[in-house]
């Protein structure tokens, strides 16, 4: 659902499949403070980051905009 909505909203992204790709484990574990899936991680162009976990709409705007 978060892919779906960020291809509505005309966004790039980065998919990283945790199975196929382990060692980016503890980058998420360190970005989210879990393993919960999914985790969207938004880098604005000030480098800011915000977390997003789960599929959040409300979460998800906050963070793009």
């Amino acid at each position: 659902m978060v892919k779906e909505w960020l291809k509505k909203k005309d966004l790039d992204y980065e998919e990283v499949v945790l199975d196929k790709q382990p060692e980016r484990q503890q980058e998420m574990m360190d970005k989210s403070g879990q393993m919960a899936v999914p985790v969207t991680l938004v880098t604005k162009v000030d480098d800011t980051e915000s977390v997003v976990i789960g599929f959040n709409p409300g979460q998800l705007a906050s963070a793009v905009a």
